[in-house]
């Protein structure tokens, strides 16, 4: 009777310590139950439980506690439970503290194969996941994983959910933008880290309303230059055409002309020398090129009407409208041909040459 009068306490001696400095930690946990300061042996009757957030974990006289299993959470607490008889007769908490000294930090990095950004309703990229533990990658293998989704402007989840550390993400799967959120956790469900990528729809515009002519200021110039082979190298000039073969043109914003003859696009305004003809009847001339041609220039609305007025020299241009170059040629018999070039001037390009159509008529 004195004896079972006596009251039960309770020690838990530790392999370790109770402070977790790097995730390699561990400790054993000894618990010893005592009646009257009377060790009681563990038998049938007596033994230990052990529970972390109200769940069992384990029972016995030893538990081993990994740090890597609870990576993430500050601090551990463990219910250490004294059983005699069916009943509990002693309970000890005991604290195990995770110290962070920064170097086991844990980053989540995600990579897409093709971005993140999908433009006129066509794409789809892959993200992949990668678990550094400081500079160290670790095998997600060893690890839990789970994706989840929300499109934009929206509060919940939706319906998409994986676990694989790499999924595939495609332009059909939602509206405007989605965020894909991954976690990561030890395979008993302690949070090891997080991370969040955001996709998004977009038009480049090709359909779009022409905008309102720019306030930049920049006047457009076109240049003209001569040369006798289709690349302008040979015999370049930038003003006389004499006995030249091929006429260049572009343009750009600066008022100077290049030098650089591959700035140019050319085209032959001389045919080339013909097989030798039939003796002729007498009296009649033979009709050559007998000067340079002559060059002018107009504005029209479209391709297909010509301009009203034409100047020697090239007119102020107007954005989406057609630039014309009239070329004449004069022969030796008095009679001409005369040949259009049309260059379309675009109206919001962005660099020096987009947009440009260029087409050659002769007539």
């Amino acid at each position: 009777m004195i004896e079972d009068a006596k009251p039960y306490t309770m020690s838990v001696l530790t392999s370790n310590g109770v402070a977790f400095k790097s995730l390699d930690d561990e400790t054993c946990l000894y618990p010893r139950l005592y009646k009257g300061g009377k060790l009681q042996k563990e038998d049938t009757g007596r033994y230990f439980t052990y529970e972390i957030n109200d769940q069992v974990i384990g029972s016995g006289d030893f538990l081993d506690i990994k740090s890597k299993d609870y990576a993430g959470q500050e601090k551990i607490v463990v219910k250490v439970k004294g059983w005699d008889n069916g009943e509990v007769v002693f309970q000890n908490d005991l604290t195990i503290f995770t110290v962070k000294d920064g170097k086991d930090a844990y980053s989540l990095i995600p990579s897409t194969s093709n971005g993140t950004q999908f433009v006129n309703g066509y794409g789809i990229s892959a993200v992949t996941l990668k678990l550094l533990k400081g500079t160290e990658e670790l095998n997600l293998d060893d690890y839990a994983i789970s994706w989840k989704m929300k499109h934009g402007g929206e509060t919940g989840y939706s319906d998409f959910s994986s676990t694989n550390k790499q999924i595939s993400v495609s332009t059909t799967d939602f509206v405007k933008t989605a965020t894909y959120y991954a976690t990561v956790t030890t395979k008993k469900g302690a949070l090891i880290s997080t991370t969040e990528v955001t996709f998004s729809n977009v038009q480049d515009g090709a359909a779009g309303t022409p905008g309102a002519v720019g306030r930049d200021g920049r006047q457009t110039f076109i240049h003209i230059a001569y040369a006798n082979s289709a690349d302008g190298r040979k015999d370049f000039h930038v003003s006389d055409g004499t006995n030249k073969e091929y006429l260049g043109q572009y343009t750009d914003f600066v008022q100077a002309d290049s030098n650089d003859p591959t700035r140019y696009t050319w085209t032959k305004i001389k045919g080339d020398k013909g097989d030798k003809g039939d003796r002729g009847n007498d009296g009649l001339l033979v009709r050559m090129v007998w000067s340079a041609p002559s060059y002018h220039y107009g504005i029209s609305d479209n391709e297909n009407t010509q301009p009203v007025n034409w100047t020697a020299q090239p007119p102020t241009l107007v954005k989406g409208k057609y630039l014309w170059t009239k070329t004449q040629w004069t022969y030796t018999d008095n009679t001409s041909e005369i040949g259009y070039q049309k260059t379309y001037i675009p109206q919001n390009g962005s660099n020096e040459i987009d947009g440009l159509q260029v087409k050659m008529v002769l007539v």
